[in-house]
Parts: structure tokens; sequence; C-alpha cells
């Protein structure tokens, strides 16, 4: 990432957002590298963030009453192949759309069959983690169709990602509390509109004010205009 994101900056630049229930939302660079948990789960930074759940806890009880966000794409990573998924005897593996991974890897990801067992199931799982984790927005990034002029940087069709972690959501107990965004430039012709709007709680279609602020004095003017900061 090229911010230097740790649970003490964060707290420090989230703590000065204002508004009903603001969202702090971390971008990338708040998780572990390029393999997951023991199930193939995305998992945050211990260096970096050593108690995320404490994190939420702080934001939401805080004056800036903020709710945590994290930036996710989809697949799962490369190196978690023999890894099994949460709570089946199937592995990662076994779910993906091609086995090869030096050709088919993306953001150390790979993409996933949608049509095979286990795959809802992982979705499930990396929802029910992030409930645990109070993660009350999840960023799905790079996602495609795209009107981005750089073209599809990700995996051709996004919608099955999407609908996905929707479905993960609605069966989650953070039903209700979690909220689901798509970015970034979607294509938004009918055919794929409608996709986004059934499975979305927000998305984004053009580009995104991003911020370096590092100081005081930049925050204070930043809160004062908040529309679409990346953290």
């Amino acid at each position: 990432s090229r911010l230097n994101q740790t649970q003490a900056s964060v707290l420090e630049q989230c703590g000065r957002l204002r508004g009903d229930g603001p969202i702090c939302s971390l971008d990338s660079g708040w998780s572990g590298g390029c393999g997951g948990d023991a199930h193939g789960r995305i998992i945050p930074d211990r260096d970096k963030f050593p108690d995320m759940a404490g994190l939420s806890r702080q934001l939401r009880t805080g004056a800036s009453a903020a709710q945590l966000g994290v930036y996710i794409v989809p697949g799962t990573f490369s190196a978690d192949r023999d890894k099994l998924i949460l709570g089946t005897n199937l592995t990662l593996g076994s779910t993906w759309k091609h086995p090869d991974v030096k050709a088919h890897s993306k953001f150390c990801r790979m993409e996933f069959d949608f049509s095979r067992p286990g795959v809802q199931e992982w979705h499930n799982s990396v929802v029910d983690l992030f409930c645990e984790l109070g993660v009350s927005y999840i960023k799905l990034d790079f996602i495609c169709p795209t009107r981005s002029p750089d073209g599809c940087q990700g995996f051709a069709d996004s919608r099955p990602a999407a609908a996905m972690f929707h479905a993960a959501i609605q069966r989650s107990k953070c039903r209700g509390k979690m909220r689901l965004g798509l970015s970034w430039m979607l294509d938004y012709k009918r055919s794929f509109w409608d996709a986004w709007n059934s499975t979305a709680d927000s998305m984004r279609t053009d580009e995104v004010t991003t911020t370096t602020c590092n100081d005081s004095a930049c925050w204070s003017a930043l809160v004062a205009h908040p529309a679409s900061v990346v953290w």
C-alpha cells in the first residue's frame, strides 16, 4: 500500500470523522500479505493491526462513532491451494477455475469456478470472520466489467463474486449491519447494472478522492469536506 496504515494511525485519523456513523474504510495494505489463515481467509497484518476487533470497538464508541470498513478483491490466495474451506473437506485449489497459478494469478489471487462445491461456503466463512472482527463495510474492488481506460485488471466477470458476498452477508449474524460496496468505475450498461444493483449497497462508477494527510491541520480541513475519501 502507498499508505503506512497502523492501528494507532487509523484510530487517530478516523477519530476525527464526524457524521451519522461515518465509515472508516481501510484501503489496500491492511491485510497480511499473499496468504490467508488456516482456511484461506484474508486476515489483518498483525504487526500493523494487532487487535482489529478492538479497533472497531474503539471507533464505534469514540466521538466519531465510526464504522470499520476493509478493502478486498475477488478470489482466494494462490498460496492457499491445499487449505480446507472452513466446515468442509474441500481444498481451495479444488474450487479454482484454472489450476495454473503462474498463468492465472492476479493480485496473488486465483479465480473461482463459481459452479463448484465449497465456493459459497468460503465466502460465508470470510463474512463470518469479518463480522467477528467488527467490520461493517466491505469494499470489493477491481470489479469487472469496468469502464476504466486501463481496462479490466481483475478477473473478467465479477458478478458471481459480488452475488456470493451479498448472499454471505444476508445469511450472517451481521445481516442489516454490514454493507457491501463495489468498485471501481463499474460498467453500468443495463446488462451489468441489474447485477450490481441487486447485490451492492453502494457502487463506485467513477474516480475517487484519495488523501495522504499527515498532520492535524490537513485532517481538520478534510473532515469539513469529507466526500469520497479513501483511507
